[in-house]
This record gives structure tokens, sequence and C-alpha cells, in this order.
């Protein structure tokens, strides 16, 4: 199975659109991220926290998730904005959640320690203003009134199964 999305980073005192992307093979299971500096150990490592802290069960497969950048990341701080993104992307090609297709999506937030979702300060104006995302659909840790016809879905709810529209 292989699954992409898009997301949004802070590089150089801009904000670019990044592409995410992974696959699941039957080799030694485990986690990878590739495409992040030395801190996306930590990244990985805290997904794999709180996928423990949630006893979610992850079937026992490889899991390959991707990040396609070009340039170097400015500050690796900018990084925790790829925490929700990639907790997605590793969710739904585990099947945990009910997603069938991320390619038409689009998400930028982090996750606290204690599970708390905080998406990206200026992910939603950037997301309308931006005509390469049009017709993505937004994937949000908030509540919030669909704009221009994207549908929001709440990490919090959807982990439970609930689809907001």
């Amino acid at each position: 199975m292989q699954q992409a999305l898009k997301s949004l980073i802070s590089s150089h005192h801009k904000i670019e659109i990044v592409n995410l992307f992974g696959y699941t093979t039957k080799g030694l299971p485990g986690l990878e991220i590739i495409g992040l500096p030395k801190s996306g150990r930590m990244l990985k490592e805290k997904l794999i926290y709180l996928i423990r802290k949630e006893q979610l069960v992850i079937p026992q497969r490889r899991y390959v998730l991707c990040l396609e950048r070009c340039q170097d990341f400015h500050r690796e701080d900018d990084l925790r904005w790829l925490e929700m993104p990639l907790m997605i992307l590793y969710l739904t090609l585990s099947g945990v959640l009910p997603l069938q297709q991320l390619e038409n999506c689009f998400s930028a937030g982090l996750i606290s320690l204690e599970g708390k979702c905080v998406d990206y300060p200026y992910s939603n104006n950037f997301f309308l203003e931006n005509p390469e995302l049009q017709r993505k659909c937004f994937l949000t840790a908030e509540k919030r009134n669909p704009e221009v016809g994207y549908m929001n879905l709440n990490l919090k709810e959807l982990l439970q199964g609930k689809i907001i529209k």
C-alpha cells in the first residue's frame, strides 16, 4: 500500500508546500522516516510513543514515510509541524485510520506528548490562498466550518472512526 499528502513548513522565513509519501512492505517490521535531518529520529520516536500511549494496534509491517525536500530546513523546530501529517500518513498506511486515499489531502500541525493536536497557525490562510492546494481535503486538529467547500476533519474524532463534513 502507498499513500501521499501535502503539508507545509516554514523555511527561510517563507512557507513552503512539501510532499509527504509512504508505503508498506512485508520486510522487517518497523517505522522509517526518510528526508529529515538528525532531529527526525526524535519525531519518529515521538510517533511511536504516542501510538503506544493510545494503545493503538499497528500491524507488523515495514512502514516507510518520506519527505520530499530540495533545500535544507532553516530551523529544525519547524519540523514539529510535520508531526500531525506524518501521524495521519502512518495511521492510514497501517489501516488504523479509515481513510482510503490521501492524495488530495493537506495537513500541518503538531501533537503534544499528551496527545493534544494543534494546527499550524497560518495553515488555514495559506490553504485558501494557494491555487496548488485547491480541491484538497484539509485535515485539521480543530473543528472548523468548511470554507470554500473543503472538508475538515477532526483528528481525535477521526481516530474514533467519526468523520466530520
